[in-house]
């Protein structure tokens, strides 16, 4: 049962919400990822909207007395609804070799029913996207169900292994044939009997397998091709409400792919993932409400991440792409010399000081807090993303497949597109608030670019201004 694994992976969550950075940033993204997650409908309709009691973001919902019918909804309302929790969960998917693979979950069992042709053997493989992932696996044939762990113990051939029978820990409900088609319905705790036995995680709705036909009823080599094997994924969903749909994909890695190269920090191929603590956006400022979460920022998570701070680590050596390990060059090494300048204090009451102290203050130093605060609050940095994507040969990087002409989050334009009065700017927020106090001084930085002013077309095409609201 070899097979390519899918090129994406999203994943259905049972409950509660998508954790941060694993959302969506466009409609059309949210309904690709319901149409490849295997969810219990054969038709869905997508619709967007922003509904403030519904669960943000990307979400499921099974039609009410329907089989096959279900709604995929984009929503971009500000809301902390959270998706429906349900012991009871339901799956069904058809794959393209004619098995169609039906699973229903309680809190402590799982029933399985399995259709294909009733000419040849048919087998199911979990948490596998190839055999030499060596799944756990049930082949349906004639004389019922069996359990076998694929490719174990390794072989010569280990991908076309027919691998070792299992103990079986099923319970065959029935096993009927009707108008060419084969139906099996098998019942198994969640809990696996043994190792190889797999156990499902009722956390876990989202499951990768792997499928094939043979060519007799007797378990062999699957028929070759298309015809014979595929792979893909299945999501339990909730008997009614919403079911959330989360983009891991988003916590991608960075990997190093220098080799040999003397001091580089982490071995060749070595990677990491990191999701930053980027803040949300919130209606109230008590503790501090951002944008970039709610823009989908790309520094936010290493699977959006298009460079950065994050790249740097001691003695890492950063190359471009056509540039090989011979490049490097020797290390450098460079000294920094930092100057300060200060004031002796003087105490409180002191003669030389009070004449210029204001009234009250007769102290040379006075408390004087200094806050800092960051637009990109904890994420150290962040992205300005191009204004929008004007062709289809175009990716705007951290923000794949973005609809052509549809201006990033963000971003705001002005005038007419192709005329000089055009003209774009991104706008990132964080909003906070501080106790009651007199502001002295007020001033900022512009961290995602060099702040630069053209003295000849007295423009500035990056700046900094504070300014306060009354």
């Amino acid at each position: 049962m070899a097979a390519s694994p899918p090129k994406k992976v999203y994943t259905a969550l049972p409950s509660g919400t998508c954790k941060a950075g694993q959302g969506f940033t466009t409609a059309q993204a949210c309904y690709d990822a319901v149409a490849v997650l295997g969810l219990p409908a054969t038709k869905v309709a997508n619709v967007s909207k922003g509904d403030a009691t519904l669960p943000a973001g990307c979400t499921f919902n099974r039609t009410v007395g329907s089989a096959s019918m279900g709604t995929a909804t984009f929503n971009t309302g500000k809301s902390s609804a959270a998706c429906a929790a349900s012991t009871t969960k339901f799956a069904k998917t058809s794959t393209p070799v004619g098995v169609t693979i039906q699973m229903q979950t309680t809190a402590t069992d799982a029933t399985f029913t399995l259709s294909g042709p009733s000419s040849a053997w048919f087998g199911v493989g979990w948490d596998a996207s190839l055999m030499a992932d060596q799944p756990y696996t049930f082949i349906v044939n004639d004389q019922g169900v069996t359990e076998r762990k694929i490719g174990f113990p390794r072989c010569s051939e280990a991908e076309h292994c027919p691998g070792t029978l299992l103990n079986a820990s099923i319970k065959l409900v029935s096993n009927k044939v009707a108008a060419g088609v084969r139906t099996a319905v098998v019942t198994r705790p969640l809990k696996g009997l043994t190792k190889n036995h797999k156990t499902f995680n009722p956390a876990v709705s989202t499951l990768k397998y792997i499928n094939a036909v043979g060519s007799s009823q007797k378990f062999a080599y699957h028929k070759v091709g298309s015809l014979g094997h595929s792979a893909g994924m299945i999501s339990l969903a909730a008997p009614t409400g919403a079911t959330c749909v989360c983009n891991p994909s988003h916590t991608g890695a960075l990997c190093n792919t220098m080799l040999n190269v003397t001091g580089v920090t982490g071995k060749p191929g070595s990677c990491a993932t990191f999701v930053k603590h980027c803040v949300g956006h919130k209606d109230s400022l008590a503790g501090g409400s951002g944008s970039l979460l709610q823009q989908q920022n790309p520094t936010c998570n290493s699977g959006q991440y298009s460079g950065g701070l994050s790249c740097c680590s001691h003695k890492r050596v950063m190359l471009d792409a056509d540039q090989t390990k011979d490049d490097a060059g020797p290390t450098l090494n460079y000294h920094m010399k930092i100057r300060y300048w200060f004031q002796e204090y003087e105490p409180k009451n002191a003669a030389k000081v009070a004449p210029l102290a204001p009234k009250g203050f007769t102290a040379s130093h006075h408390d004087l807090p200094r806050i800092y605060q960051q637009t990109e609050a904890n994420a150290g940095e962040y992205d300005i993303p191009p204004a929008f994507r004007e062709s289809k040969a175009e990716q705007i990087v951290g923000y794949p497949d973005y609809p052509i002409g549809q201006m990033t989050p963000g971003t705001s334009c002005t005038g007419t597109k192709g005329t000089k009065d055009f003209a774009c700017k991104h706008t990132i927020s964080y909003n906070w608030t501080i106790p009651q106090m007199r502001l002295i001084y007020a001033g900022g930085a512009c961290p995602a670019c060099v702040q630069r002013c053209d003295l000849l077309l007295y423009a500035c095409f990056c700046f900094s201004l504070p300014f306060a609201l009354t």
